[in-house]
């Protein structure tokens, strides 16, 4: 497969994080959304994904909103909802907003447009080892399962 793009981007709690340096070596799941719209698609994963937001955990996961460099002149709307949407502080450390070219960040993951989010399973070296897309079913999971275990 491929590797996970170099972005940076602002936790909802205020950190700076660069990837894929941040994902510190672990098997990371990402849930990576292109559009605020995306929202409802995402918390179809949240129980999914809930476990791997723990600090420290072996295998971590983040959840990315990659909006086009533009977008950044309204992030004090984007944010503040966001922020309002994640309530759970120790989520909020994992909850990632990347300003930058979304269309080139797509293109580097072979993902053809914005209309769907994108799942991936990143192993320690930042390659991308499995990936899906869409809502979160059992299918999904259990695929995705089999390699956050190892």
């Amino acid at each position: 497969m491929s590797a996970f793009p170099s972005c940076t981007g602002d936790t909802i709690a205020g950190t700076t994080r660069a990837f894929p340096a941040s994902f510190a070596g672990k098997t990371t799941l990402a849930v990576v959304g292109f559009k605020p719209d995306h929202a409802p698609k995402v918390m179809t994963w949240v129980p999914f994904v809930t476990p791997y937001l723990t600090p420290g955990a072996a295998t971590q996961g983040f959840v990315f909103l990659i909006l086009p460099s533009q977008a950044k002149m309204m992030r004090k709307m984007i944010e503040p909802t966001i922020r309002a949407a994640v309530t759970e502080p120790a989520a909020r450390d994992s909850v990632v907003l990347v300003y930058t070219d979304a269309k080139a960040f797509r293109a580097t993951l072979a993902i053809p447009d914005d209309n769907d989010l994108a799942v991936f399973v990143v192993d320690g070296a930042g390659e991308i080892v499995a990936r899906t897309s869409g809502s979160f079913d059992a299918a999904k999971g259990a695929e995705l399962a089999r390699f956050l275990a190892t």
